[in-house]
């Protein structure tokens, strides 16, 4: 078992799984060169995957909540209570890591080219991921979202808190 991904709460929430993968397969249009897509119960198990390549669920879990702690850690140096967006960039990789609810994160693994990464609008992307991101958890809660993607993004009083981002280079 890995441990909890900073989330909260103990309800069991209806998934659809058609609905969320759907959302999955439509990451590429916002992140293109995504391989590897998926939403992750805050009690380590994966909840839908797309994978363009192999990977087990063992190993997204444990790579997702050990990076989601991280951050957690570390936006707790900047004082905020939450982070509701991660992204990590690499040379010519990205990845990154949505909230949807209180209770799952969503992550996805994009592989880029150095030109592509450099150009990259993170700020569009993440706006563009804001209609995704609720679809998400209208599935996850089984009910119609009735707020804002940017309150559901910005939990601590509407004010939409900027993604850690951490710029690294890495080597294969």
């Amino acid at each position: 078992r890995h441990p909890p991904m900073g989330c909260c709460g103990s309800r069991a929430l209806p998934v659809s799984l058609q609905q969320v993968q759907e959302v999955l397969v439509e990451l590429p249009t916002v992140f293109p060169g995504t391989k590897v897509s998926c939403v992750i119960h805050e009690e380590g198990h994966v909840v839908s995957k797309h994978a363009a390549e192999s990977v087990s669920d063992e190993d997204l879990v444990s790579l997702v909540s050990n990076v989601k702690q991280a951050a957690l850690q570390f936006a707790s140096v900047l004082n905020q209570k939450t982070c509701p967006r991660i992204h990590i960039k690499g040379a010519a990789s990205l990845y990154s890591c949505y909230d949807v609810g209180p209770q799952h994160v969503l992550a996805l693994f994009t592989d880029m080219h150095g030109t592509r990464m450099e150009s990259f609008d993170m700020e569009r992307a993440d706006k563009r991921m804001a209609p995704l991101l609720r679809r998400v958890r209208d599935a996850l809660d089984s009910t119609p979202s009735s707020s804002s993607s940017a309150a559901q993004m910005a939990p601590e009083g509407g004010k939409l808190l900027p993604p850690i981002v951490i710029e690294a280079e890495i080597k294969h």
